[in-house]
């Protein structure tokens, strides 16, 4: 019957979690459970009773209990992070406690060493009061969040015994027993304060130590009568969950991950994709017509009227100081010409003026697409920054070569944007 009272109980509790915005905690404590204000009386005044009795304390047994602590504001507000350094919570949970006490009763200078056992529900209803200590940077979101927490919590408990044995040298009495008259269920209060750890936004390790006091209890047997206060101590660990920010929590990691998914499949079909406004001969023939008109406007020599410097790399290749490369976006093959004009007239003088050397163009492109797409856009850089020499400054083609090499990190490691280029190599006849 107990154990089926329980798992009602236990039924009942977790039946009524979907409606609440709520945290779960799940603690096991310690119990140092001992008498207070322990009375005998009898109303027959030839009974001895006890000059004294004495109630030992010690760290003995263990409870375990479970529960909601329902912050003070909606689930919106914690999922929004608009968390308040000091809040309040409403406690509500259950706990089972076993608790054994040791006393010892003098009659007449004797010793009568009596123990109880006793086992109980209680229901608690109370105030939580967090205070932050100490913050953390959040380096997901990018913001503080708390890492250690100060708890105050107090409230009232209402405890009903589901077992009370009491055993005096070698007897066992039921107090339960429906012959008995025993008060069965009692209230009580309690305070204490502990220490609040985040795991994480939505998971906490708690530490907490609690003293409940409760109201006096009645046991009579024949003409007598003992009263007493149960006083327990309690040290309790255990894990505080907020399930339903975490199931947000989640829910918004997935539906990130589903936008970040979509995009990199978006850009995948581009990469993958082949680039057919760029290879399209009627486009190309109109740019190209452009770009004849306003080469007829442009003279070759240098707005700044200094020549390009020629240097020689580690690897014995020579090249121009002043203009190593051209730069390309992302999956294109197309440059800003405008950025790059006074440059290419300076280029232009340079190997008019040179007849016996040549340009060798190599194209490159980061790693954001196959290997077979990288060599294919590489090319094509390095086709379009030969055609505009051609076209625009009537560069005959047998002084220029063009060749593409495909994916590199050569330039930079961390920014792709320098892996996009074509560059320019000074060859000799």
């Amino acid at each position: 019957m107990t154990t089926l009272f329980k798992l009602s109980i236990i039924v009942v509790f977790f039946a009524l979690s979907p409606f609440l915005h709520a945290q779960w905690y799940f603690e096991l404590a310690s119990n140092d459970t001992h008498f207070s204000d322990y009375t005998i009386s009898s109303t027959d005044p030839t009974t001895p009773t006890p000059t004294d009795l004495e109630s030992f304390k010690g760290v003995r047994d263990f409870s375990y209990g479970f529960g909601y602590l329902i912050p003070l504001k909606s689930l919106e507000n914690r999922l929004a992070g608009n968390r308040k350094a000091t809040f309040l919570r409403l406690n509500t949970g259950l706990s089972f406690d076993n608790m054994n006490l040791r006393t010892n009763a003098h009659i007449r200078n004797v010793g009568y060493p009596t123990n109880y056992h006793f086992a109980q529900i209680q229901g608690r209803l109370g105030m939580v009061l967090n205070k932050t200590l100490f913050s953390k940077n959040d380096a997901v979101e990018g913001s503080k969040r708390p890492a250690l927490d100060l708890v105050l919590n107090g409230g009232m408990g209402y405890n009903y015994f589901t077992a009370a044995v009491r055993e005096s040298r070698d007897t066992a009495t039921d107090l339960l027993n429906k012959d008995k008259d025993f008060d069965n269920s009692y209230l009580s209060y309690y305070y204490g304060a502990g220490l609040h750890f985040y795991l994480n936004k939505h998971t906490q390790l708690f530490a907490e130590y609690r003293i409940e006091e409760g109201s006096k209890i009645s046991e009579k047997s024949g003409p007598i009568t003992d009263t007493y206060r149960i006083i327990k101590e309690k040290v309790a660990f255990g894990l505080l969950v907020d399930l339903k920010l975490g199931n947000g929590l989640k829910k918004q990691r997935k539906a990130e991950l589903a936008k970040l998914e979509a995009k990199v499949d978006t850009l995948e079909t581009i990469q993958n994709k082949p680039i057919t406004p760029y290879d399209d001969s009627a486009l190309l023939a109109r740019i190209d017509s452009l770009e004849q008109q306003l080469a007829q406007q442009r003279t070759l020599t240098p707005k700044d009227g200094s020549p390009l410097e020629t240097a020689t790399n580690p690897n014995g290749l020579n090249y121009f100081k002043d203009f190593e490369h051209v730069s390309f976006p992302i999956n294109s093959s197309y440059f800003d010409k405008t950025t790059y004009a006074n440059l290419f007239s300076k280029l232009a003088a340079f190997l008019k003026e040179n007849p016996s050397l040549n340009i060798q163009l190599v194209g490159y492109a980061d790693e954001s697409g196959t290997k077979q797409y990288n060599l294919e856009i590489s090319q094509r850089r390095a086709n379009r920054v030969r055609d505009h020499l051609i076209n625009a400054f009537n560069i005959p083609s047998n002084r220029l070569e063009s060749i593409g090499v495909g994916e590199t990190q050569q330039f930079s490691i961390s920014n792709s944007k320098e892996n996009r280029r074509t560059e320019i190599i000074i060859l000799q006849d």
